[in-house]
């Protein structure tokens, strides 16, 4: 499905070879499912006359529990993702260079993945001198993903486009406040003021922003993270499977 700015750039070429056949698949189908309105938007491009289900990825609630940190002497600010362009980390460590200027708190950021943007954005972080505030983890194995996010305060996430990102469903299970771009699918699972706070892509200074509202506030972090862990219980992987169940009844009486 064609997105704006695709990473890497020559998807923009493939997609204008493949929507023919992406269409002839789709109207063969007896259902076609994405998994956010953003995408189904996306999928309407390329398809305008054709029926998508709109059914959201699934999570196991029992795995990411809420982890009550409360009061704590430095702040730790999450984000996960490979890093490649799209995911734009460099957000975020601009972003912490500004945090410093406008939060006198501590904190911290620990950015989880590893890929072939690593040497460039640790060279981000030591050029705003941040080494000792922004701690790169590399790959952890998924089994202990639930350990980082427990560790954390805020899940950050810098996406130039996603559709339906595990990794905020994730976090909204642990019980963590978001600050997400504003890309597809954030707005079914962000609610600005709510559990979060979105920005524009690439918005260094609004993420240090809302990054500050909560650095510097422990009580808003838990009315946001509690805010998330309640939104994200209609994601569980029992109501996503009856979701999956009814498409395909109405599918077989078709």
């Amino acid at each position: 499905m064609p997105r704006e700015n695709p990473d890497p750039p020559y998807y923009s070429d493939l997609y204008k070879v493949l929507a023919p056949v992406l269409r002839e698949i789709w109207r063969s189908a007896a259902a076609v499912v994405a998994c956010s309105e953003g995408l189904r938007e996306l999928a309407l491009q390329t398809a305008p006359t054709q029926a998508f289900d709109v059914i959201p990825d699934g999570i196991d609630l029992d795995k990411f529990q809420p982890a009550l940190r409360g009061d704590v002497s430095k702040v730790r600010i999450l984000g996960i993702g490979r890093l490649i362009p799209r995911k734009g980390f460099d957000t975020l460590i601009r972003a912490a260079a500004a945090l410093k200027e406008k939060s006198a708190a501590p904190f911290e950021v620990e950015i989880v993945g590893d890929g072939p943007e690593r040497k460039a954005l640790e060279a981000l972080t030591e050029g705003f001198g941040l080494s000792k505030v922004v701690r790169f983890a590399g790959t952890v194995p998924y089994e202990r993903l639930s350990e980082r996010y427990a560790n954390a305060d805020i899940y950050a996430l810098t996406s130039h486009a996603e559709g339906m990102p595990l990794v905020v469903l994730e976090a909204m299970a642990t019980g963590l406040p978001i600050v997400a771009t504003d890309v597809q699918g954030m707005d079914e699972l962000v609610t600005d003021g709510v559990n979060g706070r979105r920005f524009r892509v690439d918005d260094a200074n609004a993420l240090a922003i809302h990054l500050a509202e909560l650095v510097d506030d422990a009580g808003t972090r838990r009315a946001f993270g509690a805010a998330s862990r309640e939104r994200v219980e209609v994601y569980s992987w029992g109501n996503v499977a009856e979701a999956y169940l009814e498409v395909l009844s109405k599918a077989t009486r078709r």
